[in-house]
């Protein structure tokens, strides 16, 4: 993922997640905000999920996984957010998680 195009800055993932538009699964959070000016995206996995090598091994993970998916999010700010099981799947499930949070966000954007 390219870094022009994540959130590094806490104020403004905090204002993400505040306005709880989210979709979830038992592995990760999505939280989402429409009709930014240009597309944003981060990738989060807290303390909770494991020491320093276990959260940074998530997030490169995920951040693979959303790569080949970021054209699809347009004038969309988002944060990912990993939880505790989702060290107990694999590779392929992840993406396979991710992916259909993604296709569920992008339904809802439509309507």
């Amino acid at each position: 993922m390219k870094k022009k195009i994540r959130l590094k800055n806490s104020q403004e993932i905090g204002k993400i997640v505040l306005k709880k538009q989210r979709i979830s699964s038992p592995f990760y959070n999505l939280y989402y905000l429409y009709n930014q000016p240009n597309t944003k995206i981060a990738i989060v996995a807290g303390k909770k999920c494991g020491g320093a090598i276990e959260r940074n091994y998530l997030k490169r993970t995920m951040r693979e996984i959303i790569r080949p998916n970021v054209e699809k999010f347009e004038n969309i700010h988002a944060v990912l957010i990993a939880k505790e099981k989702a060290l107990e799947i694999s590779y392929t499930k992840k993406q396979d998680v991710i992916n259909n949070m993604i296709l569920q966000l992008l339904e809802r954007i439509k309507k």
